[in-house]
């Protein structure tokens, strides 16, 4: 299946708190330890991370399918083969309260220290347009900040405009194959199944529910929220459209296959265990290649 890819490398740009973990577990099932790039960790080695990527060999680059990481776009720059993205995109204040729950459970004793207004308010980095940054470019440029200067600051002389969120729908339309959708799972992997070759196993979803917790929330805390993330809403809702009318353009069968695959992964617990158990082999043995490749390359 991967031949239908093949010679680029698929950039998996993962926003924080939009169903990255089981898309990573996902990815485990699609290549080697030696086919997977991950980018993750403290910000400070973010400049040090790239520097390795550019510097791949020809050999290693051949071997590079899928690159996993939490920067933002432009990754594809520092990558000397075709590339092409795909990423899960959350309604915004679903994902902010995802992040504040997050980070509650986390980092001990924040949610006593800052009220979920007083987040929302205070912590742009996290809970202000986080989407338009990523898409746009914008993270990538805070993330590699000079050294010594915090992200929240570096965050603030960014200013998120209606000209960055023409950027990230621009850049959503010419680099992703795929933007997937949280609220739709399901039809998102389908998508990604069907367009990048990719083999799916039993869905098991590491996704927050918030929705029980948007029920119930004060009027002037939703309006707070949207008002921080107006950008991320019209970027929400545009790649909606576009997800929509790429299910469409699959036709009637697209959607009785997602119909099915949603209702096997409700009631298959057989699979859902094989998920389960191959999921633990492929992150040990995706570990143990890191840890190999860091201490013996």
């Amino acid at each position: 299946s991967w031949l239908l890819i093949l010679p680029r490398s698929i950039i998996f740009l993962h926003i924080p708190k939009a169903a990255g973990t089981t898309l990573r577990y996902i990815i485990q099932y699609q290549a080697p330890p030696q086919g997977i790039y991950e980018l993750y960790g403290p910000a400070s080695g973010h400049r040090d991370r790239l520097r390795k990527l550019q510097q791949l060999s020809p050999r290693r680059l051949a071997q590079l399918q899928v690159v996993n990481a939490h920067l933002g776009f432009g990754l594809h720059e520092y990558i000397n083969r075709p590339c092409t993205y795909f990423t899960i995109l959350r309604h915004p204040v679903s994902r902010v309260l995802s992040m504040y729950s997050y980070l509650g459970k986390t980092r001990p004793g924040f949610q006593e220290r800052l009220s979920l207004e007083e987040f929302v308010g205070t912590c742009p980095h996290f809970a202000h347009n986080n989407m338009t940054k990523y898409l746009s470019g914008v993270k990538l440029a805070i993330q590699l900040r000079e050294p010594g200067l915090g992200e929240a600051d570096c965050d603030r002389r960014h200013p998120i405009t209606e000209d960055t969120l023409a950027i990230a729908k621009r850049n959503l339309v010419e680099h992703f194959t795929v933007a997937g959708l949280v609220e739709n799972l399901p039809a998102s992997l389908l998508l990604l199944q069907r367009l990048l070759g990719w083999e799916l196993p039993c869905l098991q979803s590491n996704v927050s529910h918030s929705q029980s917790k948007l029920a119930t929330l004060p009027p002037s805390t939703l309006a707070l929220i949207e008002h921080h993330n107006q950008f991320d809403l019209q970027l929400y809702d545009f790649a909606q459209q576009r997800f929509q009318q790429q299910l469409a353009d699959l036709g009637p069968d697209f959607a009785r296959e997602v119909d099915q695959f949603h209702q096997a992964n409700q009631r298959d617990r057989r699979q859902k265990l094989l998920y389960q158990l191959r999921s633990y082999y492929n992150r040990a043995t995706h570990r143990l290649y890191k840890h190999l490749v860091r201490h013996y390359a």
